[in-house]
């Protein structure tokens, strides 16, 4: 997995790099990077349960040094969504830093 965490704060990730996180991440859980798409549904196309959940949220909190909190988790549907709310974590992380 590209760690993003390491890059300079104040340069956002880009949409590429983000699914590639989460890409390892899922992959970390035995699915084929191909499947993971941004229009995969995550629990109907990727079949994730809530173990998978919390894995999936420890791998992506350590790489990216952000806080997925289980309540946003729940309201997540897809791939895109999960790459936009990580996007949205590293935009606070990147504006408390400065």
């Amino acid at each position: 997995m590209e760690a993003l965490a390491r890059r300079d704060a104040g340069r956002p990730a880009s949409e590429e790099a983000l699914l590639a996180s989460v890409r390892g991440a899922l992959s970390a859980l035995g699915l084929a990077p191909e499947r993971v798409t941004p229009a995969a549904r995550l629990v109907d196309d990727l079949e994730l349960d809530s173990l998978d959940w919390v894995d999936v949220a420890l791998l992506l909190e350590d790489e990216l040094a952000v806080e997925i909190r289980d309540e946003r988790l729940a309201s997540l549907a897809t791939v895109a969504d999960l790459v936009a709310l990580l996007r949205r974590q590293l935009h606070r992380r990147a504006a408390g830093a400065r």
